[in-house]
């Protein structure tokens, strides 16, 4: 999960620069680093120290979720957020999610199984 947030990090560093034509140079001064280190950075070399997230969101004009790509539940509304309390009470339920999300094995295992699913769905429905 962790290289999943680091990788939507960078992601959305190189996104928000492209879009507000902000060149290396000047997120480098504005955020005191070497130019270098951002264009590791926007080819995903590497992310940035976790330390400098909130820096990042200050100049970027975003919230720390939006940067990471994390979702929080107390931000959640209505069904979605009675899914997830489902959700977070089910362990098997909650470690297949994380499975899924992490495990490119898994991911590609569901999808074929989705697949067949349907599949089978369709030929019943003619």
């Amino acid at each position: 999960m962790v290289k999943g947030i680091k990788l939507h990090i960078c992601e959305y560093i190189d996104n928000y620069m492209i879009k507000n034509k902000i060149t290396n140079t000047e997120l480098a001064k504005a955020l005191n680093y070497k130019t270098t280190s951002i264009l590791r950075w926007r080819r995903k070399i590497c992310s940035p120290d976790i330390n400098e997230l909130q820096k990042l969101c200050d100049f970027m004009n975003c919230t720390p979720e939006e940067l990471t790509g994390l979702d929080y539940p107390e931000k959640r509304k209505g069904e979605e957020k009675e899914l997830s309390a489902k959700i977070e009470k089910d362990y098997l339920f909650r470690k297949f999610c994380l499975d899924y999300l992490e495990n490119d094995k898994v991911r590609a295992l569901v999808n074929v199984y989705f697949k067949v699913l349907d599949s089978h769905k369709s030929k019943n429905n003619r």
